[in-house]
C-alpha cells in the first residue's frame, strides 16, 4: 500500500501535489485521492488514472498532472463476496464484519454493480492561499446523485493505527462503468454488490519535502476528517 502526503494534511489546505500521475501509474494500478489544487476527485482502474471534475464528469488525467494525496497499490484480489443490505451504513458495517480477521491490514476494494442511487461529490480546483478542505466541503462542493446506474466503487480502509495519517472508515470513490461520471461517495442504496478485497501487509509513506510542509501541524480534529470522508 502506497500513501502520497497525510489525509491530515490535506484537510489542512495542502495542495501541493508530491507525485505526477505518470509516477503513480509505474507504482500502482489502483487509486483514489485528488490532483494538485484540490482539483476534483481522482480514481485509479487498470492503471489509468481518472479525474472527476467539479461538475461530475468524468476526463483522463495526463501522465504530467500532479497529485497532492493518494492511496494507491497494485491490486491483487484475494476474496470475492456478494453483499446484499439496503443502503451504505448496513454495507460498510457487513463488510467490516466480514473483514475482522484483516483488522491490521491495509485493505483496497473494488466494489461492481448496480446502484438504485448513488450520491458522489466533487470539488472545484482551489488558488492560494489554500483554504481548509472543510470549508470547500461546506461551501463549494458540489453533489450529484445518479439513479439506476452500473459502475465500480474504489474504496480504502486502514487500520486503526493509521487514525494520525489517514481516517480509519471507508474511503470510497466511484466511476460509471461508462467512463463518464463519478465523485467521492457520499451515500449509496442498492440491492447486491460483488466486492473484490485485496489485501496489503506493507506499507509505504511518501512525504513532501518542502519548506512549508515541515513547517506545519497537520494536527486535525477527528470530526473534522469525518466531515471530509463522510
Amino acid at each position: 500500500m502506497y500513501q502520497i502526503s497525510l489525509l491530515q494534511a490535506l484537510a489542512s489546505g495542502y495542495y501541493d501535489g508530491v507525485i505526477s500521475v505518470k509516477k503513480l501509474k509505474e507504482i500502482a494500478d489502483t487509486a483514489i485521492g485528488t490532483f494538485e489544487g484540490a482539483d476534483g476527485e481522482m480514481i485509479m482502474l487498470d492503471n489509468i488514472v481518472y479525474k472527476a471534475k467539479v461538475d461530475g464528469i468524468i476526463t483522463i488525467a495526463s501522465d504530467d498532472e500532479l497529485i497532492p494525496f493518494s492511496n494507491a497499490t497494485k491490486f491483487k484480489s484475494v476474496e470475492d463476496i456478494t453483499i446484499s443490505a439496503k443502503n451504505i451504513k448496513s454495507f460498510k458495517k457487513g463488510l467490516k464484519a466480514y473483514l475482522k480477521n484483516f483488522d491490521n491490514m491495509f485493505i483496497t476494494l473494488k466494489i461492481n454493480g448496480l446502484f438504485k442511487q448513488i450520491t458522489v461529490r466533487s470539488i472545484p480546483k482551489q488558488t492560494k492561499p489554500y483554504k481548509p478542505l472543510d470549508y470547500i466541503v461546506d461551501n463549494e462542493q458540489k453533489v450529484y446523485t445518479h439513479k439506476n446506474i452500473e459502475g465500480v466503487i474504489v474504496g480504502f480502509l486502514n487500520p486503526s493505527f493509521m487514525k494520525d495519517l489517514n481516517t480509519t472508515d471507508f474511503h470510497m470513490h466511484f466511476i460509471s462503468s461508462n467512463k463518464l461520471y463519478g465523485g467521492h461517495v457520499l451515500d449509496f442504496e442498492f440491492d447486491n454488490l460483488d466486492v473484490s478485497i485485496s489485501v496489503d501487509s506493507e506499507f509505504k509513506l511518501i512525504l513532501p519535502n518542502t519548506t512549508e510542509f515541515n513547517s506545519k501541524d497537520f494536527s486535525v480534529d477527528k470530526d473534522v476528517i469525518k466531515k471530509i470522508e463522510e
